[in-house]
C-alpha cells in the first residue's frame, strides 16, 4: 500500500511538471527589457536569438564601465501571436509606443532583433556630418 502511494505521488509530480505552462511572449519581453535596462547583458542574451546576441555583445562593449540610471521603466501593452512569431507592444520610459519581435524556437520564446533595430528604440540614428547642404 505504501509503495502504491509513493508511486502515485511520483506520477502526480511528473504529470504536474509536464503540465507546466510555457512562458508567454509578454513574460519574456518583460524579463528582456528589464535585463536591458539594468545592463544585465548575459540575462538578456539567454532570452535572445543568435542574431540578437551579437548585437547585445556590441551594446555591452559600448556600455562597459557605465551604470544604468535607475530601474528600467516600460509598460507592456499587449502581444500578438502568429504561429511561431510574436510582437509585443510596449511603452518605453518616455511613453512612446515600441514593439519587440519574438520567435519561438524549440518551444521557447526568444527576442529577435537586428543591429539596425535596437529593442528599446531610443538609440538615435547616426547623423551624416559629411553631407553637403
Amino acid at each position: 500500500m505504501k509503495k502504491a502511494f509513493l508511486l502515485a505521488t511520483a506520477v502526480a509530480f511528473i504529470f504536474l511538471g509536464a503540465c507546466k505552462q510555457a512562458e508567454k511572449p509578454e513574460d519574456v519581453a518583460k524579463k528582456f527589457l528589464t535585463s536591458m535596462g539594468k545592463f544585465e547583458w548575459d540575462k538578456a542574451k539567454e532570452l535572445s536569438t543568435d542574431s540578437a546576441k551579437a548585437t547585445l555583445d556590441m551594446l555591452a562593449m559600448f556600455t562597459a564601465g557605465q551604470k544604468p540610471q535607475g530601474e528600467p521603466k516600460f509598460e507592456i501593452k499587449d502581444a500578438k501571436i502568429d504561429g511561431e512569431k510574436a510582437v509585443v507592444n510596449y511603452l518605453n520610459d518616455k511613453g512612446e509606443p515600441k514593439e519587440l519581435k519574438l520567435v519561438k524556437k524549440d518551444g521557447k520564446w526568444l527576442v529577435d532583433f537586428k543591429k539596425e533595430m535596437p529593442p528599446m528604440g531610443d538609440t538615435p540614428a547616426p547623423q551624416d556630418t559629411t553631407a553637403k547642404k
